[in-house]
């Protein structure tokens, strides 16, 4: 009834989870007994009540210390905060949700965990506490006890999706998803944040989904990973549907659409799966933690779903990859012998290279170009920063050359890039004083 009384008080600075430790008996313990037992474990406890707010401040088990502790902590501030979007299908009781976590400070705890957990209000059961109505009690830890490992830089963000059917035994209009930032060592929770399943929207007319090959994602740049697309036609009427790609970029924010597929036709209530998609990430790309945003609607002007994964660009270890370039996707799926947009206009400059690589000082930048049209070629560093501009403007067709003077810059890996109307490549170049 405390607890009870706290969430009436400060339900809007309050999330409350509660755990079970009683025997089979208990039907609110019965229903997911690993998970209660698993929890338990994490915090250590032996009796109940035992409260404990922001994870690691222990407010024992008398009801009337809880006030106490729990203002004590009301203002401590958050480096963190959290946003919530999603939808629900009541066809068949699933749940689409993205969870936006930024850092607005920094955080000094190591092995932070993304937890998410299905809470059910409004059960009614006669405990032998006297207690006849029951809420906030845990249902499910999605994915599992452990939560999802994350990191996020001060200033940037993070996306976790999570995608659920909700158990026929639990009452939607009573759910709630519960979200948190833990330092699994410490225990610290550092912001949590709760959204009602009754308050998410119906399911949009399409929707789209990313899912990565393998996770985590962590790959060099000049290399590639693979993912997934799936396109479902949610509604009884046939759809042409845009489907685009954009970044997050670490140290620039968003960027794009690095790829857009137009116009796919999808059937009523059909699904299209592109498999083994391939994207590049090119070798001059920024290192850091990048969020992969995926839409389908009206491009560019309305967005009616999205999908989002986490991929970590590190250090370069090959310059296979030249762009932002996708192999395979949902075009191959109209004509599985039509190249992607990327992929195609690529063919319109061959035979780059420069030399000499390493050099000394100078070297010529060395390209054909099938035809005429106005290019850009850039100079960057290891962490994407431009350095200068060394051509730009119209340039006719055929065998060209520029030259890039580095005197006035220490040795280490470079890049160049080469850009037209529709193609953007670029190599690895060492200075070697």
């Amino acid at each position: 009834m405390a607890l009870d009384q706290l969430v009436e008080d400060y339900g809007d600075s309050l999330n409350l989870i509660r755990y079970y430790m009683t025997g089979e008996y208990d039907p609110l313990y019965s229903y997911n007994p690993d998970e209660m037992e698993a929890r338990g474990a994490y915090y250590d406890y032996y009796y109940t009540p035992h409260l404990f707010i922001d994870g690691d401040l222990d407010a024992g088990y008398y009801p009337g210390d809880w006030e106490g502790y729990f203002i004590e902590r009301f203002g401590t501030y958050s480096p963190l905060s959290m946003a919530f979007s999603g939808n629900y299908d009541a066809s068949n009781r699933s749940v689409k949700l993205i969870i936006s976590i930024t850092a607005e400070g920094s955080i000094t705890d190591g092995d932070l965990r993304f937890q998410s957990i299905l809470t059910e209000s409004g059960i009614h059961w006669s405990a032998p506490n006297g207690i006849d109505t029951h809420n906030q009690v845990m249902r499910d830890m999605i994915p599992n006890p452990n939560g999802e490992a994350m990191e996020v830089e001060q200033g940037g963000t993070v996306y976790f999706e999570r995608n659920f059917i909700l158990d026929n035994e639990l009452k939607y209009s009573n759910c709630d998803l519960v979200a948190f930032v833990q330092s699994y060592a410490s225990k610290s929770v550092y912001q949590s944040a709760r959204v009602s399943l009754s308050s998410l929207p119906s399911v949009p007319p399409a929707t789209v989904e990313a899912i990565p090959n393998n996770t985590p994602i962590i790959t060099p740049a000049g290399s590639s990973f693979t993912f997934t697309g799936k396109l479902i036609n949610n509604s009884d009427q046939a759809q042409d549907m845009d489907v685009w790609i954009m970044l997050d970029v670490p140290g620039y924010g968003s960027y794009g659409p690095i790829q857009n597929y137009n116009d796919i036709q999808i059937n009523p209530y059909d699904t299209l799966i592109a498999a083994g998609i391939e994207q590049s990430i090119p070798i001059y790309a920024p290192l850091g933690l990048y969020n992969y945003i995926s839409y389908c609607g009206d491009y560019p002007n309305t967005a009616i779903d999205s999908s989002m994964f986490t991929f970590k660009v590190i250090s370069p270890s090959s310059d296979r990859a030249d762009g932002w370039n996708t192999v395979g996707g949902f075009d191959y799926l109209k004509n599985p012998n039509t190249e992607t947009k990327s992929q195609a206009a690529i063919s319109n400059v061959v035979g780059v290279h420069n030399y000499p690589n390493p050099f000394n000082a100078r070297t010529s930048i060395n390209f054909t170009l099938n035809k005429a049209e106005n290019i850009e070629i850039e100079i960057f560093n290891l962490r994407g920063e431009k350095l200068e501009t060394l051509y730009s403007g119209w340039i006719q067709s055929g065998k060209q050359q520029v030259s890039w003077d580095a005197s006035d810059y220490p040795s280490g890996i470079y890049f160049y890039k080469i850009r037209g109307d529709d193609f953007s490549i670029a190599k690895r170049v060492s200075l070697v004083k």
